[in-house]
Formats: C-alpha cells, sequence, structure tokens
C-alpha cells in the first residue's frame, strides 16, 4: 500500500491536536495542579507570550529545513555521524512517548469500562492497532483523526456544560494566594507539554503544502483556549 502520500496542514493539525489532548489531559494536568493549585488555570494564559516567541523560531526552523526531509537535512547540515546520534536520541524519546501513552491507555481502559479484560489482552490490542497504522502510513491517521477530533470535542464540552452545576468557581480565588513561585513552576510543565512539536520537524516532508506561522498560532492559540478552560474545571473541584 502506497504510504507515501502527502496529507492536507489541517489534517496534520488534528493529529497534533489528539496527540497533544492525551498527553495534556492524563499526563499534565495532575503535575500541573500539584505545582501551581488554585493558579493552575492563569499558568497557559501567561505562558502565551513565550508560546509566541517559541512558535517564530519554530517556524523560522522549518522554513530552513523546507523542501528537505528533517534527515536529509540533518545529514547535509551536521553530517551522518551526528545526525545518526539525534536520530537514535529522537527515536529513545517517540519510544518513551509511546510506552507512556499506552500505559496510561491501558491503565485508564481497564479502569473504566474492561475490568475484568486481562491487561496483556489491552495492550496486545493497542499494540496491534499501532502497529498496523505504521505499516500503513500516515494517510488513514490522519482520516481518523479527522473523525475523532470533532467527537472528542463535543464529548468534551457534553461533560463540561452538564457539570456545570456542581462547579465551585469561588475556588479559584484569591489568585496568587503563594506568590508567583508556583506558576514559575507551572510553566515548566507546560512546556513539557510542547515536546510533542517535534514531530512536526519529522514528518514535514509529507505534509501538503506551506505550513505558515499564522497556522501554528491559531493552533496553539486553541491549545491554550482549552488548557485554560480544562484547568479551571479541574481547579472547581480540586479544592
Amino acid at each position: 500500500m502506497n504510504n507515501s502520500r502527502p496529507i492536507h496542514i489541517l489534517s496534520l493539525f488534528f493529529i497534533i491536536l489528539l496527540s497533544l489532548g492525551m498527553m495534556n489531559h492524563v499526563m499534565i494536568i495532575p503535575m500541573l495542579l500539584g505545582a501551581a493549585s488554585r493558579d493552575a488555570w492563569l499558568v497557559p494564559i501567561l505562558f502565551f507570550p513565550i508560546l509566541v516567541l517559541w512558535l517564530a523560531l519554530f517556524h523560522y526552523i522549518l522554513k530552513r529545513i523546507s523542501p528537505l526531509s528533517f534527515k536529509d537535512w540533518l545529514d547535509h547540515r551536521f553530517g551522518r555521524t551526528i545526525s545518526w546520534c539525534l536520530r537514535i536520541f529522537l527515536s529513545l524519546v517517540t519510544l518513551f512517548m509511546g510506552m507512556t501513552t499506552l500505559f496510561d491507555t491501558v491503565n485508564w481502559t481497564t479502569t473504566t469500562y474492561l475490568p475484568a479484560t486481562p491487561i496483556v489482552v489491552v495492550a496486545a490490542l493497542c499494540l496491534i492497532v499501532s502497529g498496523t497504522v505504521a505499516v500503513i502510513g500516515i494517510g488513514p491517521l490522519a482520516i481518523t483523526s479527522g473523525v475523532l477530533l470533532p467527537l472528542v470535542s463535543l464529548l468534551g464540552y457534553f461533560v463540561s456544560f452538564t457539570n456545570q452545576k456542581y462547579k465551585e468557581y469561588k475556588y479559584l480565588f484569591p489568585l496568587l494566594e503563594h506568590g508567583w513561585s508556583p506558576i514559575w513552576h507551572g510553566m515548566v510543565h507546560v512546556a513539557g507539554g510542547l515536546l510533542e512539536l517535534w514531530v512536526v520537524l519529522i514528518i514535514r516532508h509529507r505534509i501538503k503544502g506551506q505550513i505558515r506561522y499564522w497556522h501554528l498560532l491559531g493552533l496553539f492559540a486553541h491549545w491554550a483556549y482549552h488548557w485554560t478552560h480544562n484547568w479551571r474545571d479541574h481547579g472547581v473541584w480540586s479544592h
């Protein structure tokens, strides 16, 4: 099967939003609440100016790489030895991210709706599906993301609005009760949630069209809004 067909920029954003959503909801939110407590919802708002500068740098790197693939650019820019070292490092990071996602997915699945199913069976099914998608190519992954993201967003808003009567927004105040230190610690965790953005560099040559700065800015403005909204909702139940 042809797995080299490029995908549209919008499809890339669907994949990134689903990927970031998984990491942020499952991993980052508990750590952020532990670091910033009731001020956690302020962190993505205050982090946004830094994000604007970071995206400008990231977009500059994307322009320098285009139209080469990330692998070819590394070979051309730094030589094969350094290129291999960086690629091995990124492969290990990818493996760690995949193992973390697999662990969280299996743990959530067996805890919520398949408690009687052996963990090994759930993990094996997840690995088979992931391996199949990797062999087929990025096209089906983009199509699946385009179908799942609207459903995930609608379900998220549904849960948020149906639980509105149980939220106590008074728990979000007073602001900065413990000074700015929790905010700075929280920003470290928020920055960690952006690590998956480097995946765009790796698959840049499989994307149809030019990624512009306003594309990235719009994507992460959406990201910042949802982080603020979700952490604010977590905060009204966390005290």
